[in-house]
Formats: C-alpha cells, structure tokens, sequence
C-alpha cells in the first residue's frame, strides 16, 4: 500500500496537467466577466468626462455671439440653411445704406450663410445675411435686410441712357441681362415676391455726369420674370465694389469679393394690415452676370449651392452628441421651462443589432446594465442677456456604447470556444498521450534500475509500445537504441585503451631519435629550439590518458625574452612554415616578457595556421604589437569568413573545431593548445569577428623596466 506522499509523486505529472486544465477553464469563464466589467467602469468614467467636457464646451459656444444668435432663433438649429430665413438680429434698427459697416456688424453676430459651390472649391461663392430688427420678432413691421457678399471678375454696370457724350472708363450695357444682377425671390406663405436689381452706374440726369462708386435699383418681376414696370419699385440698395482677392493678378481679369446690402420696404409686399410672423418668410438669392469670358453665369445662388455653412447650427451641436444621444435646450420662464430647440443623434441599424446580441452577452455574464432602462439625464444651466437656460444631455449609457458591446459579444465568443478547445485538448492528452507516457515511463524505469544493477538491458522490450505517431516513434527509438548501447559501450572501452596504447608507442618510438639529437646540437643552434619543443610535447604526451591531457599537464620553461623582436623575426620565417604574405606592424624590439619561446612560438603558429587556413587567396595575414604600461596585445588578423555565432565563444575548447568530420585531421586541438599555453605564461587569448574578417587577440603582462 502506497502512502499519499509516494502516490502524489508517482501521479503528479498527471495531477499537475489536470490542475493546468482545471485552472485554464476556470480563467476561461471568469475573464469575459472581468474583462468587460473593467471595461464597462472605464467606458462609464470616460463617457462621463466626455458628455461633460461637451457639455462645457457647447455652453461656451452658445454664449458665443453666433451660439446667441442660434437661442434667439431656434429655427436656425431646426431647419436646413435653405431657402434662407430672416434671422432675428440684436439691433434696434439697421442701417443699410453701407454695406461693409452692415456685413461687419452682422459677421460679429454669426449671421451669414456661407456657400460654396463644392467641398473641394478653393474660393467661397460668398456669403449671405437675411435679418430683422429685433422689435420684429412677432410681427414684420419693418424692413427687411438682406445683405451678403459673391465673388466676381470686375462688375459690369447697366445704364439707361446712351454712353456716347458720358467720359465711362469701365464697360457698361444697356440691358439687364448683360450686367451683373441680383434676384431676390420673397415667399409670405403662398404669396411670391420678385425683384430684379441690376448694378448700375449712377448719372446725374441733369448734367449728364457719372457719379462715383455704382448703385442697385429694385425692379418689381411679374410671374414669368419680366419687369413689371420700367421705374423702380425700391431704392434702398447698396453696392461696393471689392478689389482683387489675389493682388498678383491683373486687375481686368482679377476675382473679386464684392458686398452688398438690400433694405426692402414693409409696404413692397404682403398685406400692411396682416400679422406676419418671421418664421413663415423664406428667400431666395441669385446674383448673375457675365463671366471672365463674357459668357453669362451665376455667381452665386442660395438655392442651388452644393456647399452651405451655418456660423452655429445643427452640424455644430451634433459634433458634441455621440450615438443615441440627445440634447434639449430649454429657457426658464415664470410659466416654466420652455424648449428652444432639441437635437438627436439616432444609432445605426447594426449598432442597435450588435446592442440587442450584446445586453444578452453582458446579462448572462451577469453585468449590470447601470441605467439601460431609464437612460442618463444630466443638467447644465447657464445665463445670457437675462435670461436663464437649462442644457440637457440624456443618454443610454450601455446602449450608447457598441463598441463595449461589440466587446462583450466577442471576448464572450472567444471565452466559449476556448473552453471547447480546452475541454477537447484535456481529453485527448488524458486518454491519448497520458496513459501510453505513464506506460514508457514505467519501462524507462526498469531501464534505469536494470543499469545501476548489472546493465543487463537485453529483458526490457518496447516493442508493445511502437506505433506511428509520436509516442510509437519514441517507443521504437529506445528499444532500438537500448539494443545498441551495451555494443557501443563495449567497443569505445576497447577504442579507448587501443588509442593510449598507441600514443604511448609512438611516443617512445620517437623520444629515442630525437633524445639523440638534442644531444648532437648546441643550443645556439637552428633548430635545437624546434626539438626542444617536440621532446617537451612528447613528454606530455608520454603517459597521459588522452592527448588534452597531455596538453594540460606540459610543464613550459619560462625566460625572459624581447616580444618584439620575437615577432619581427617570427613574421620574417613564416614563409618557411609554409604561410606566405605575413605582415608585421610593431616596434621592432624593446617590449621584454617572461615567456617559454618554445609554447610562444607554438601558439603564434597555430593561429597563424588557421588564419591561412580561411583566408581568401592572395590576401595578407598581419600581426600587429601594441603595449600599455601593464600588457602588450597582439592582434593576428585575417580576411575571410566569420567564426559562427555559436562556435565564438567555445572556439578554445578541446575538440571544438568548424571542420569537425570534413577531414582527417585532428581537428579542435590547436587553438585549444593556443589557450593552454598562453594560460600557462600568464596571458590571454580571444577571438572576435570583424566586418572584413577575424581577429585573434593575445594579452601578455611585460616585464616592468
């Protein structure tokens, strides 16, 4: 019988997965409710800064002069820009009679509607006012302002006598159609008035001279557009002349912005003992005239223009409502609150889809829908001129939301179909992959006590447990593979001792020819320190286990030597050594160490060798000498390829060489020869890759002076 303790660790690799699983599922149903729960709170603290940084901004514009003008007539807000409608101004009385004192005054109060004739248009097509005194605000009684301003080439004036005896410096026409006009179109309800005002030169009819600037006179149309009379109906119109927009341009063919202001009697039209309420009045403008090429066009028409903008109006409070958004303006009375105006912003036919799919997403996690059935109300009062109004924001708050909806419905799809997939996953591992390891792992078992014992591993067979998948793949791995490694084992032994056996005979077969002569050359000899180094390698190698060991237990002769002239006279015999093309950079003596020259000589050689070995044909190999007051460093450097990455830093290591099984050659000894060596004197060795090529960097500490 098993204690708890030894069945928790024979099962915990399967009690771990299930507590994986267990924990993932759990994780799986509580995130869609977390997560859109935080995003519910910070959706709710953002949406109510927004309506409050609105709130605020929209009160600042309608205390605005154009915001003003909007309170003080609501149908601005509520209908479209046109046809035009007189707009109630905040003036006692209106003087007509200068149209560029009238357009500022009107532009200070944001009274004109500016048109273009496209989004794209560089240039407005001009700008028009139709305006009444304030003490008209129930009852027209006074005149009617329309005032405005168009772009036009240099204006082309009528006149009614002829031009031969007249000093006129400007063309002029005799017909109306030929000069620049304006047509205004007055309807009173089912009643429509028209009248026809051409720009024209003014002339003194007495003495027949022109008078400065030019004028409008008012003709009366009839039905079909023809003058009703040949005297004018009203004089009360204005004109300026502007001058060129770009003053570059010539000023013949030049655009201009030209202003003008129209002050049309009460008693011109409709009934003088009737109530006319100004909301029942609505205007069209036309101002016509030759072109650039002298073909007739419009300049500007109220009517027709693609392009029209309000100073403050119903694009402007609808900037400041999101979807399912609405706001009320309301002015307090003694009777009580009384709309101006009220604006909404309706939500899409897929947004309230995406709202219907996602307040069941969020009631089934649980959420609550803070305010989804009443709505949201907030209240912002504020004053203007003595009266006092009431901004009102109401809103659905989960409703006005689709992006957390859209949310809800998507993290909550995700959450489901992990859950699926951990479920499918959980089974699969358990009865798939779990039960078939914990049967290999038995048998590895009995692997692992069969080697201990006796390494007697020809009783264990996994032939039950190969397959085609992953697991019979293994299976069919080990119970190949552990018929193998009692074989592979027993011959790396024999190996082994054959290799020792061998390096120790020819080790002696050598020693004796080489003992012989040592002893026939003098130490001044050439050559006498070539077979000093051999004997001293051999003796290393004599008696060792292995030829690493052998390295690391050579024994080095330190003496006191010049680096530099060392280096000057190795680069000078390198071509001897079968490397040509070596070049030296360095004092030429004067940089003494404490060196064995045998193992120095050993160490420049072999790098030497390898950067021969990879260097592009016909490229130099150079040896460079610097020294500080501690260290000098040789750097041996070479073109060719990098070192790879992941040799770089063992690169120094017994055995490890790039061309590991390409040759027959010892690979992996002689920078690990290098290392040793240089370890011994007390110096350093490493290797870094250049962009032109590699570098071998040796430091050695100098002899103090």
């Amino acid at each position: 019988m098993k204690s708890p303790k030894d069945w928790f660790r024979a099962n915990q690799t399967r009690i771990t997965i299930r507590s994986a699983f267990s924990v993932f599922l759990l994780v799986a149903v509580l995130l869609p409710y977390q997560s859109i729960r935080n995003q519910m709170e910070r959706s709710d603290a953002e949406d109510a800064k927004h309506r409050r940084a609105a709130q605020l901004r929209l009160i600042d514009r309608l205390l605005s002069p154009a915001g003003q003008l909007a309170l003080a007539n609501p149908d601005r807000v509520l209908s479209p820009a046109t046809p035009l409608r007189p707009v109630i101004l905040p003036f006692a009385e209106i003087q007509a009679d200068m149209p560029g004192v009238v357009l500022d005054q009107v532009r200070a109060v944001g009274c004109p509607v500016q048109f273009k004739a496209s989004h794209e248009a560089r240039l407005d097509q001009g700008s028009i006012c139709v305006g009444l005194r304030k003490s008209d605000a129930q009852d027209v009684r006074g005149r009617l302002l329309v005032t405005g301003t168009f772009i036009a080439g240099a204006l082309v004036p009528h006149v009614f006598i002829g031009t031969g005896a007249l000093e006129i410096t400007r063309p002029v026409v005799r017909r109306f159609q030929e000069a620049h006009r304006i047509r205004l179109t007055l309807r009173d309800g089912d009643d429509k008035y028209q009248w026809l005002l051409p720009v024209q030169l003014p002339i003194d009819r007495r003495t027949h001279r022109v008078r400065d600037g030019l004028s409008l006179t008012a003709f009366r149309l009839d039905a079909k557009g023809v003058p009703m009379a040949w005297r004018p109906d009203f004089t009360g119109a204005w004109i300026v002349e502007g001058g060129c927009i770009d003053p570059s341009e010539a000023t013949a063919s030049c655009m201009r912005e030209h202003s003008f202001s129209i002050a049309i009697p009460r008693d011109r039209w409709g009934r003088s003992d009737g109530n006319v309420p100004p909301r029942n009045l609505q205007f069209d403008v036309v101002v016509s005239g030759p072109g650039l090429d002298g073909q007739p066009m419009n300049f500007l028409d109220s009517t027709n223009a693609q392009v029209t903008a309000v100073p403050f109006g119903a694009p402007d409070i609808d900037s400041y409502l999101a979807a399912g958004e609405s706001l009320t303006v309301e002015m307090q009375t003694e009777k009580g609150s009384q709309d101006v105006f009220s604006r909404a912003r309706n939500q899409s036919s897929d947004s309230k889809g995406i709202q219907s799919f996602g307040e069941k997403v969020l009631r089934l996690v649980s959420v609550t829908l803070a305010g989804s059935s009443s709505g949201h109300e907030e209240r912002r009062s504020f004053g203007q001129r003595g009266a006092e109004f009431e901004l009102v924001h109401r809103s659905s708050i989960r409703g006005l939301d689709p992006e957390l909806l859209r949310t809800g419905a998507s993290v909550t799809g995700y959450a489901v179909l992990m859950i699926a997939m951990t479920i499918l996953a959980w089974v699969a591992i358990e009865y798939g992959i779990m039960r078939r390891v914990m049967r290999l792992t038995r048998r590895t078992r009995l692997v692992s006590l069969a080697v201990r014992n006796d390494g007697n591993l020809k009783g264990i067979d996994f032939s039950e447990l190969k397959g085609k998948d992953e697991l019979g793949v293994l299976a069919t791995g080990l119970d190949d593979l552990l018929k193998r490694v009692a074989d592979d084992v027993q011959r790396n032994v024999i190996r082994n001792q054959h290799e020792t056996s061998l390096l120790r005979a020819i080790s002696h077969e050598i020693r004796g020819p080489l003992q012989s002569l040592s002893a026939v050359l003098q130490d001044s000899e050439p050559g006498s320190g070539y077979v000093r180094r051999m004997l001293k390698a051999l003796a290393a190698l004599y008696g060792s286990a292995s030829p690493s060991d052998g390295i690391l237990s050579a024994e080095l002769d330190a003496e006191r030597m010049d680096l530099a002239e060392y280096l000057h006279k190795a680069t000078a015999n390198a071509p001897h050594a079968g490397i040509d093309n070596v070049v030296y950079k360095g004092p030429s003596s004067g940089l003494e160490i404490h060196a064995d020259q045998s193992a120095l000589e050993t160490a420049i050689l072999h790098i030497l060798q390898n950067a021969d070995r990879y260097r592009p044909a016909g490229t130099s190999i150079s040896i460079s000498l610097v020294s500080d007051q501690a260290t000098a460093s040789i750097t041996i450097h070479n073109y060719g390829p990098h070192i790879p990455g992941e040799l770089l830093e063992r690169i120094f290591d017994y055995g490890v060489s790039e061309r590991r099984g390409n040759s027959g050659e010892n690979d992996g000894q002689g920078l690990f020869v290098v290392a040793t060596y240089l370890s011994k004197m007390g110096g350093t060795v490493t290797a870094k890759n250049l962009p032109d090529g590699v570098s071998f960097v040796i430091e050695i500490p100098i002899l103090k002076r």
